[in-house]
This record gives structure tokens, C-alpha cells and sequence, in this order.
């Protein structure tokens, strides 16, 4: 198969770890996230940045105390 064309990032091209590492979603109030055991839960917009930054790190050893 052929591989897709490159992304055309232009002016952004600099920038292009803050795009990768950003959470971001068209849907009403919130995002679905995709976690390492395979599931897929909607955030609200209201979850607490702290939360976002706990499930967002990799082998971090943090502790959720938040039910999301």
C-alpha cells in the first residue's frame, strides 16, 4: 500500500509537539481518550487538569484519586 502524504504543518512545523501532546475534540463537553488496557472513556471538560496530566504520563507510578 501506499503510505499517506506528509502533513503540511508550515508555520507550525516548530511547534508540532505542543499539536502531538495537546488533548483536543469536536465533541460537545468533553473528549474520549483511548487508555493502555484497550478502553475508551469520555473525559468531561470539567475533569481536573491533574487527572489529565496523571493518565496522560507513561509509567509516572501516580495515583489517580479521581473516579473518571
Amino acid at each position: 500500500p501506499t503510505p499517506p502524504p506528509p502533513v503540511p504543518w508550515g508555520p507550525l512545523s516548530s511547534m508540532w509537539y505542543a499539536r502531538l501532546g495537546a488533548h483536543g475534540s469536536n465533541h460537545t463537553g468533553g473528549l474520549n481518550i483511548a487508555l493502555v488496557d484497550g478502553s475508551v472513556r469520555f473525559l468531561n471538560s470539567n475533569t481536573p487538569q491533574g487527572t489529565m496530566r496523571i493518565i496522560s504520563t507513561k509509567a509516572g507510578g501516580e495515583v489517580n484519586p479521581n473516579d473518571f
